[in-house]
């Protein structure tokens, strides 16, 4: 539950949910690939800090080009990106 008070009167309450889910390493890995990255590193911190069961995972993925499941079809390209997760069990 939230609210917002001004001046001492709650003048806004409201609830919020969402759900969440934690990837396994082999997991993210997976659909990083299934989504045309190539995993490069994968660290715990943003300093490049070693992966702990209760930390998160940094991945840092080069783009394979384009990949489609469909029809099979592959170009070369090469961008790098970054993804974080949390991890609870092991992201």
């Amino acid at each position: 539950m939230r609210q917002a008070v001004l001046s001492g009167e709650i003048v806004e309450r409201g609830l919020s949910s969402w759900r969440t889910r934690y990837l396994w390493h082999y997991e993210a890995v997976h659909l990083l690939y299934r989504c045309g990255f190539k995993v490069e590193e994968c660290v715990g911190e943003y300093g490049g800090g070693p992966v702990t069961e209760s930390g998160q995972l940094i991945f840092v993925a080069t783009r394979r080009g384009h990949v489609c499941l469909m029809c099979s079809e592959t170009s070369e390209g090469s961008t790098q990106a970054t993804g974080v997760s949390s991890a609870g069990a092991f992201v």
